[in-house]
């Protein structure tokens, strides 16, 4: 009987203490019901929701997940309720003391706590929504819009949901120091996606960068052309062993030319030349690509166009140039032979392809005979792996072949910016001055072929991505015409109407965004903003929020108008807003 009286008076407590839960969380949602929205009181899920509620522009209390943070909401701009979730301006060469430089990284390529300082990437949050527009600004929202799952918890009530998700970005463009409840109006260029990408990256910027475009700079930029070397000279027996009767030449003393007397009939013998065209910059520029008759046995590197050149005194002689050309710098490339021999030679071109696995190779040959001297074959070829090297799939290639009366030019001109292309030149010689058949020249370059697939790594170490994600845009504000007159001469023409994410440039820099443009060249950094610097050429400037927006250094700026390779300084001076919704 006990028992049951205790029973009962346990169930009897419990009953009340519900009731007095009850009236608890009664009074809570009446509270909360009394706060106005976009409170901490009474967070809004977003500035959609505010929208809809029928608020203005202006400062609000957002908890898209866990946290509630304070956000500003545009409630007007592209059917409103976007959120504001960060700003970049530069402090180097605006005239505004505006104060930026949190968006571009210089590091060494030792990575290892790159992310601590890589605030396109990391959940760092500085500067404030007031000062917004005069110092770079990172918010909580930069991060916090992402798809996944929640506990939402309010005191004794649990809910659980989906954090909200960013679908689309706003880009607005104004002034420095302009107030930020007028930037709408005073914009001079905003435009937005439409096609709800983000959904697809994780909502917003930090997972497009993290998870599906990181910002690393390239690490190595000298294709390793002396290991391909190396395996040819160690097959030279199976090489020479396709030409019957090879000649096997005498390199005489010149660093720069080959002369036996048995194949020239003369002391100059040949040379080799090679001349790298780039348009990136003016001719100062150039750096340590060097242009000219090549030595033998040494090799070159050029970091602008990233090319390395060597050269090999063996049989055959090979000379090999490997055009990384990742920045696209390089616009034409010219690679001759100049010989001196009788013009009274009988000659004879050949042309031929070969296929191996992923690999092709296309030669030219122009083989002299029937006089005196040795029998001659000057082979141009030039490999490409479209899989595995990711080389260029078409080249514009222009032969020249010139001949005087006691010498001749045979080369090849490329007339377009080619990459991940190995090229290559040989000399084949045959006793009694024998017409060397193309049967012979097919096996041998063959072979040629089947040693060079052994480089399966076209730049071992390299780290180059050109994948890139390009996002079409609507113009709210502002069209084509307007970007198009905004983007310095020197880097035109670019297609216009993206937001594009991630961009490397010349010598491995990567940068974060390109605002209304898509390139992925070397005019990157003419054009696009934030990113990481490649330590490894820390002599090249480009160390800004805008990288090198003020062009070349000693670039005379306009206020109004782009220089040469310079945005006006009315661009300098102006803040880029990121708006997600």
């Amino acid at each position: 009987m006990h028992v049951i009286i205790l029973l009962v008076c346990g169930i009897l407590i419990l009953a009340a203490l519900g009731f007095v839960f009850e009236i608890l969380n009664f009074t809570r949602d009446q509270k909360l019901a009394k706060s106005p929205l976009g409170t901490f009181l009474n967070p809004a899920r977003s500035c959609v929701e505010l929208r809809d509620a029928g608020l203005k522009d202006g400062i609000y209390v957002i908890q898209p997940s866990l946290t509630p943070f304070e956000a500003y909401c545009d409630m007007i701009a592209a059917g409103g309720g976007w959120i504001l979730a960060a700003t970049i301006n530069d402090k180097n060469f605006n005239r505004t003391k505006a104060y930026g430089g949190s968006w571009f990284l210089t590091t060494s390529n030792n990575q290892e706590n790159v992310l601590e300082y890589q605030n396109w990437m990391n959940t760092n949050i500085f500067g404030t929504i007031n000062d917004c527009l005069k110092s770079d600004f990172k918010s909580q929202a930069y991060f916090e819009y992402q798809a996944s799952i929640f506990e939402l918890k309010h005191e004794h009530k649990f809910q659980t949901g989906t954090i909200l998700q960013g679908k689309d970005i706003m880009i607005r463009h104004v002034s420095n120091r302009t107030p930020l409840e007028v930037s709408r109006k005073q914009s001079f260029l905003q435009y937005q996606t439409k096609n709800e990408f983000m959904e697809n990256y994780g909502g917003n910027l930090r997972n497009i960068f993290n998870d599906h475009y990181p910002l690393k700079p390239a690490n190595a930029f000298f294709p390793d052309v002396n290991s391909t070397l190396d395996r040819l000279a160690t097959k030279s027996t199976e090489i020479t062993n396709q030409i019957t009767d090879f000649y096997f030449y005498d390199y005489g003393l010149s660093s720069y030319r080959l002369n036996d007397n048995n194949v020239f009939g003369n002391r100059y013998g040949m040379r080799i030349s090679f001349y790298a065209n780039q348009y990136c910059y003016p001719y100062n520029y150039r750096s340590n690509c060097q242009n000219g008759n090549i030595k033998y046995g040494l090799g070159n590197g050029c970091n602008l166009g990233n090319i390395m050149s060597s050269s090999r005194k063996m049989y055959p002689f090979f000379a090999l140039f490997a055009v990384g050309n990742f920045d696209h710098c390089f616009s034409s490339l010219s690679f001759e032979v100049n010989t001196y021999r009788s013009a009274v030679d009988s000659q004879v071109v050949y042309k031929g392809n070969h296929t191996f696995n992923n690999f092709f190779l296309h030669y030219e040959a122009q083989c002299r005979y029937g006089t005196t001297n040795a029998s001659l074959c000057d082979v141009w070829f030039y490999v490409t792996n479209f899989e595995d090297w990711k080389s260029s799939k078409t080249l514009n290639i222009g032969l020249r072949n010139s001949q005087y009366s006691t010498y001749y030019y045979f080369g090849w001109r490329i007339s377009e910016a080619v990459s991940n292309t190995l090229f290559g030149y040989t000399m084949i010689s045959r006793k009694n001055d024998i017409l060397i058949p193309k049967t012979e020249i097919n096996a041998f370059t063959y072979k040629i072929l089947e040693i060079i697939s052994k480089t399966e790594n076209f730049c071992p170490g390299c780290f180059y991505d050109d994948d890139v994600l390009s996002v079409p845009v609507q113009f709210s504000i502002g069209n084509d015409s307007v970007v198009n007159s905004m983007l310095p001469p020197s880097v035109k023409p670019l297609p216009t109407g993206f937001v594009q994410f991630r961009a490397y440039g010349r010598t491995g820099s990567v940068y974060a965004m390109c605002p209304a443009v898509k390139v992925n060249d070397w005019r990157s950094e003419f054009v696009c903003i934030g990113g990481m610097k490649n330590q490894d050429f820390a002599y090249l400037d480009g160390c800004n929020d805008f990288a090198n927006w003020d062009g070349l250094p000693n670039t005379p700026l306009n206020e109004t108008t782009p220089v040469e390779y310079a945005h006006s300084q009315r661009d300098l001076d102006s803040t880029i807003m990121i708006f997600y919704r």
